[in-house]
């Protein structure tokens, strides 16, 4: 079956639809592919962070030829899931809080992991809480699902959606770069022009988000200086 120019595979339970993707890859023909599972039972996000997988709600990895830097398909990619969310819904504030996550009514509603594959290929996760929100102690950022904000999606429509933005997306950065996605990321940018505190692994820094560069680094002003940020988690901090 083909849908938006995909070939479309329907899995059951699976450990991840990375790792069917990543096993597909192995003998990849060159047609673009996008995999979804009724159930994962090990999915996993950034950072080696575990994804909770709810019956209902959606889970795909699309598998096609690497062209472009990973990093522009972060971006490409979150815009498509917020492009998508904005199509399908109405009145909702949808931010897209660096580098990755989708956020609606300010709580985290999705989640991406860009892994590479066989023979140059690459393989986009993407996860997204159609249905329900996954409670867990150690989940970091404060979750939602369409359901509960009124808007009850079914995965296919989602997923024929999101193809369509992606592919046109995607198509706008092979053709003109990466400039054209990056203002459009901007304009859904959580916390732009505001404080924010970035943690990584070694330090802790506060400053201005001020946007990101042409490789995706997120600027951050502090006392008249700008720093660049390749990797960290954003979250506002105590005093606002």
């Amino acid at each position: 079956m083909q849908i938006e120019g995909w070939d479309l595979i329907k899995l059951g339970v699976v450990s991840s639809t990375n790792d069917a993707a990543r096993a597909s890859s192995k003998d990849f023909s060159g047609r673009p592919i996008v995999f979804i599972a009724a159930s994962q039972t090990a999915g996993r996000g950034r950072m080696g962070r575990r994804w909770i997988s709810s019956a209902g709600n959606l889970f795909m990895s699309q598998l096609f030829s690497l062209q472009e830097p990973l990093s522009d398909l972060v971006f490409i990619t979150s815009l498509s899931i917020a492009d998508t969310i904005k199509n399908l819904t109405s009145g909702l504030d949808i931010k897209i809080k660096w580098p990755n996550d989708v956020l609606v009514a300010g709580a985290k509603i999705s989640g991406i992991l860009i892994e590479t594959g066989e023979h140059n290929t690459v393989i986009v996760g993407v996860g997204i809480n159609l249905v329900s929100s996954p409670q867990d102690e150690n989940i970091l950022y404060k979750v939602t699902d369409l359901k509960s904000l009124g808007f009850d999606i079914k995965r296919e429509l989602f997923l024929q959606t999101y193809l369509k933005h992606f592919n046109a997306n995607l198509q706008d950065c092979r053709r003109r770069g990466f400039a054209g996605i990056r203002q459009r990321w901007i304009n859904y940018a959580y916390r732009l022009n505001a404080s924010i505190m970035i943690c990584q692994s070694s330090k802790t820094q506060t400053g201005i988000f001020k946007g990101i560069d042409e490789q995706g680094f997120l600027l951050l002003e502090h006392n008249g200086e700008i720093s660049k940020i390749a990797a960290g988690d954003v979250f506002v901090p105590s005093k606002g």
